[in-house]
């Protein structure tokens, strides 16, 4: 059987450069994209535009078979994602609600951020609680 080596690469930066460019061209030439769900990721609207260009990617070049996307959820279910202003007053719902009434954002991007949950959060994935021991 023939198999491939894996190679793994890590895309470090130095203070002061734009880290924007070089993640989103790490994103483009990975194969394999593992996105960490938490209960403070939708918090931030630098991991909210990541997860969104993790799921343009995914519906890209998925179709081929050259990426694929294996979410983490740490302490969130995948429910939890898949629904933020569902979550009952949870974090999402709080973060979500935070985000549109900023002003900072155009609500096309939100809505981009809440279906590029929803699509990550339907793929199968790993869910792990904050106890779990390896």
């Amino acid at each position: 059987m023939y198999s491939q080596p894996l190679e793994v690469t890590l895309y470090l930066t130095q203070r002061g450069e734009d880290i924007s460019i070089i993640l989103q061209h790490g994103i483009e030439m990975s194969r394999i994209l593992i996105p960490i769900f938490s209960t403070n990721y939708v918090e931030s609207a630098w991991c909210l535009r990541e997860v969104s260009l993790i799921t343009r990617q995914v519906q890209e070049k998925g179709k081929k078979g050259w990426t694929i996307a294996v979410p983490l959820f740490y302490d969130v279910t995948p429910s939890q994602v898949r629904h933020p202003d569902q979550s009952h007053g949870g974090p999402f719902a709080e973060a979500f609600q935070e985000h549109e009434s900023c002003g900072k954002y155009s609500p096309q991007e939100i809505d981009e951020w809440r279906a590029a949950l929803f699509t990550l959060s339907n793929l199968s994935g790993w869910s792990l609680k904050e106890d779990t021991n390896g």
